[in-house]
C-alpha cells in the first residue's frame, strides 16, 4: 500500500514534536534532579526515568495552570 506526501509528512512531524516534547520533558527532569543534587552523570538513573519525572512536573504545572484560569475566570462571573 502507496503512502501519499502528506501522510509521510504528517508521520514525520508526528516523530519530530515527539522527540521535542522528550527532550524538553528531560531538561525539565534533569533540572528538578540537579536540585535535589542527584548527579545523573555518575549515577546508574535510566534516561526514561528523567523523562517520566519531567513529564510529570510538566502535567503538575499544565493542570495547576488550568485550575488557576478557571479559579481566575469564574470569579469574574
Amino acid at each position: 500500500m502507496k503512502r501519499t506526501k502528506k501522510e509521510i509528512l504528517t508521520a514525520l512531524l508526528e516523530g519530530l514534536c515527539e522527540l521535542a516534547l522528550s527532550l524538553i520533558c528531560f531538561g525539565i527532569g534533569a533540572l528538578l534532579l540537579h536540585l535535589f543534587g542527584v548527579d545523573i552523570t555518575s549515577t546508574d538513573i535510566d534516561f526514561d526515568l528523567i523523562i517520566l519525572i519531567g513529564v510529570g512536573i510538566f502535567l503538575a504545572l499544565f493542570i495547576g495552570a488550568y485550575f488557576l484560569v478557571q479559579w481566575i475566570t469564574g470569579k469574574r462571573k
